[in-house]
């Protein structure tokens, strides 16, 4: 979705998404809204172990830009899920939401499972693998199981989490916990 799209109103039900690198339940990447959406279904990554790039999210994989340019943030509105994903870097909603991108108001239910252990970074969370944005009155009742920087919102957590909850059984060989795996926010 691009800086100026909106994805909006709008159900998937039964959805098998497999992806090489990036894969996600409504699109791979989102600079946009994404708004009022209801995703059930599996999202999973398998890239080869030579690839450091493994990202997957229920709603989307890649949550706003890498850079700075502005009007390129994304946000997640008043969504949820419930999903069955698998790869790397993952989260219910989503893989990875970078600075100045939002999820809010939203949920997920279901299991998140990190599959591939060869690679360098693995972030796994109920709702967002890797977290340099904000997350504000969403919550997650899933079950987390990962490596490394496991949680149940989010695995690793650089931004804000803000009134927003997690339930359900996190496990993991290092960097666990209940909310995030590992919080330098």
């Amino acid at each position: 979705v691009g800086p100026n799209g909106t994805v909006r109103d709008v159900e998937f039900d039964n959805l098998t998404i497999k992806g090489q690198t990036e894969a996600g339940g409504i699109v791979s990447s989102n600079f946009g809204t994404i708004r009022n959406v209801t995703v059930e279904g599996s999202v999973s990554v398998s890239a080869t172990p030579s690839s450091s790039i493994a990202v997957a999210g229920g709603i989307v994989a890649e949550h706003g830009s890498f850079t700075t340019d502005e009007g390129r943030d994304g946000n997640i509105i008043n969504s949820s899920v419930d999903v069955s994903i698998s790869g790397g870097t993952i989260g219910g909603v989503a893989g990875r939401v970078r600075e100045g991108s939002s999820v809010t108001n939203s949920s997920a239910t279901g299991s998140v499972n990190t599959t591939i252990g060869d690679y360098t970074s693995t972030e796994t969370g109920g709702l967002v693998g890797d977290l340099s944005g904000n997350i504000t009155g969403s919550s997650a009742a899933t079950v987390v199981n990962g490596d490394k920087n496991v949680g149940g919102l989010a695995g690793e957590n650089g931004g804000w989490i803000i009134q927003s909850t997690a339930s359900g059984s996190v496990s993991g060989s290092k960097l666990i916990g209940g909310l995030a795996g590992d919080n330098g926010g």
